[in-house]
């Protein structure tokens, strides 16, 4: 009985696992001074194989935007606080880099904070996947998305789970 009140917590928890945060992260240094140049990884882990990134990002305001150095695999620009590449094959792997992000700090900076507004991937079936969509919600646009689809199968779960425990109960008291 223990067994199916932690596999039903962890498929409670499994949406908060599934992020943005999880997928891209940008690595900056921390004590950064006024008027030095800096730079962050932008890194990407995924187990599934990608060809193509978009992503928008929000960073501190004391920093201004120098340049986007992409990895020698990737294609395509970043133009401020987006980043667009591709590529003709897939990529492979967990936390792999795509490029580097160079900044000039306006002030003194303890932490880089940054927020993911926009992010999609394209799949090796090159299919979008929308992760996050905080900037336009344009319906016109074709775009897949797994969470609804992941919501679904674990409400059917949990309603399987919550039968399976109440007719287990039931038997439990036909024997006594």
């Amino acid at each position: 009985m223990k067994k199916l009140y932690i596999i039903l917590l962890i498929y409670l928890i499994f949406p908060l696992l599934v992020s943005a945060e999880n997928m891209v992260s940008i690595n900056c240094p921390e004590n950064i001074q006024k008027n030095t140049e800096f730079t962050c990884d932008v890194i990407v882990n995924t187990e599934y194989p990608v060809n193509a990134i978009d992503m928008q990002y929000k960073i501190n305001n004391n920093v201004e935007f120098i340049e986007f150095a992409k990895d020698d695999f990737w294609q395509g620009e970043s133009i401020e606080n987006r980043i667009s590449i591709y590529s003709d094959t897939e990529k492979d792997g967990n936390n792999y880099s795509v490029g580097t992000l160079k900044f000039k700090a306006k002030s003194n900076i303890g932490k880089i904070d940054y927020t993911i507004n926009y992010l999609e991937y394209s799949d090796k079936n090159y299919r979008s996947n929308v992760i996050v969509d905080n900037v336009n919600h344009d319906v016109n646009k074709s775009k897949h998305n797994c969470k609804p689809l992941i919501i679904v199968v674990m409400i059917i779960i949990v309603i399987i789970l919550i039968f399976y425990i109440i007719r287990r109960k039931g038997s439990n008291y036909e024997k006594k």
